[in-house]
């Protein structure tokens, strides 16, 4: 059975679903990354392999949070 997490890449800020699953007996230890910033992130922990899947990047939300300061700055003058 897997079980999921929120998970923040401590370099930039990108949002991931972390999956971790029970590992096979002779998984290979692959190196991972950020689609974002290409920060290198755990690919198992305690038995389990993980898995990463990219839910939003801090860029992206720093700037839709950018653009609706300026819009309720234009609405208000």
């Amino acid at each position: 059975m897997s079980k999921h997490e929120n998970f923040v890449c401590p370099k930039c800020g990108a949002h991931y679903k972390l999956v971790r699953m029970p590992a096979p007996a002779h998984a290979p230890d692959l190196a991972l990354r950020c689609k974002v910033c290409q920060q290198e992130l755990a690919s198992s922990d305690d038995g389990n392999i993980l898995k990463y899947f990219l839910v939003g990047s801090a860029r992206a939300s720093s700037r839709q949070a950018a653009e609706g300061r300026r819009s309720e700055k234009l609405t208000q003058t």
